[in-house]
């Protein structure tokens, strides 16, 4: 006898990005919203400027999911986008910690090389120009 299926409730989430002014920033801001629209259909979301240099706050729901400020690093796109849809399922989800380690190891932590598709060595804000030792 097969067992049932339960149907997930999948409700409407808004997700804000809070980013620093630099072209790059909104690049990877389009590759975020990319991941989020494949996991969640349902999820709104929208960017906004911020003051603060080298911003990338990530908020779903009012609430904090990532903190580049506060991990010096920017977040593992796909997590983001799992967060997102365990809030949008009403799961229990935790705030993303983990940060993605750029191919570029020159220790700017505005350094994107390697971290997304959408950002060139042209764009990058890191000081290397993705030129670094170790690269």
């Amino acid at each position: 006898m097969a067992g049932r299926q339960r149907r997930v409730s999948i409700r409407s989430v808004n997700v804000t990005v809070e980013m620093a002014k630099d072209k790059a920033y909104k690049q990877l801001y389009s590759e975020l919203v990319s991941w989020i629209r494949k996991a969640t259909a349902k999820a709104e979301v929208t960017g906004a400027l911020s003051h603060e240099e080298g911003a990338f706050e990530i908020h779903c729901e009012g609430r904090v999911i990532f903190s580049k400020l506060a991990r010096h690093g920017f977040p593992v796109l796909n997590e983001v986008a799992q967060v997102v849809r365990c809030i949008s399922e009403s799961k229990p989800w935790e705030e993303i910690t983990k940060i993605n380690r750029a191919k570029c190891r020159c220790g700017h932590e505005d350094c994107m090389c390697g971290i997304s598709i959408m950002v060139t060595k042209a764009t990058c804000p890191c000081e290397c120009d993705g030129e670094c030792p170790g690269a």
